[in-house]
């Protein structure tokens, strides 16, 4: 009896501390995402969290929980472009391992756009931004500037690190708020890759010390994380 209170005390404190759910959902190809969902409340604005190559949704680990703190629902997913992170395994590169799915890093777009769908379709949103790092910052810009369901993107150290595609084409097209920042010594080429879309629209941020690269800059082992965290919740309130 003991034993089983205990468990119980545990478990209850899991949710009250993290707050998320695993859920699935089924991209065009077939292929099943998988993702974890932090949710804010009711109509609640969404982030959409995209992890950077080789690494899964548990790069959000210690991020989603302080976004959902913000007052906003994040939909942490794995792409197809998986391995491991924080110790939380891909399972949507498993799943493509497994029916033979290409997990090349523009397949994982189909993945980004199903998790929109979900966004949309279930949890009501006020409005849907995108998060992303490395690859993945430079494949919610592209979206961005097709989808008008997004409202706003978040990219961390975005680059043409897609053979045979240039997202700089794709960006310029952009009207939506884009918030856009990496490691220092990243930053120049950053500039240079964003300096097509309209300016009035671009938060660039430069960090004062080295930082990280992709989402963690957000960790709480990055030294400066702090600046990040206060220059993402800046653009993140100004948000219409």
């Amino acid at each position: 009896m003991k034993y089983s209170i205990l468990l119980l005390v545990a478990v209850a404190f899991s949710v009250v501390s993290f707050g998320q759910k695993k859920i699935s959902f089924i991209a065009p190809d077939d292929l099943k995402i998988t993702a974890d969902l932090y949710n804010a409340g009711p109509n609640s604005p969404v982030i959409v969290l995209c992890h950077q190559a080789n690494s899964s949704r548990g790069e959000f680990k210690n991020i989603a929980p302080k976004l959902k703190d913000m007052g906003f629902t994040c939909l942490a997913l794995d792409l197809r472009n998986g391995g491991e992170t924080n110790g939380v395994k891909n399972e949507t590169y498993v799943d493509a391992i497994n029916k033979k799915c290409p997990t090349s890093l523009i397949y994982c777009e189909q993945d980004i756009l199903a998790g929109i769908a979900y966004a949309e379709e279930n949890l009501n949103p006020e409005k849907i931004i995108l998060l992303g790092g490395s690859y993945s910052a430079a494949i919610i810009l592209m979206i961005g500037a097709y989808d008008e369901r997004i409202a706003a993107m978040a990219s961390f150290s975005p680059g043409e690190y897609i053979d045979d595609l240039s997202i700089s084409t794709y960006i310029q097209y952009l009207t939506q708020p884009v918030f856009a920042t990496g490691a220092r010594n990243e930053m120049s080429d950053i500039k240079v890759m964003i300096s097509v879309v309209n300016q009035d629209h671009v938060t660039l941020f430069s960090p004062s010390d080295e930082g990280e690269h992709g989402n963690f800059s957000l960790e709480p082992k990055t030294e400066n994380n702090k600046e990040y965290w206060d220059a993402l919740e800046k653009f993140l309130k100004r948000l219409p």
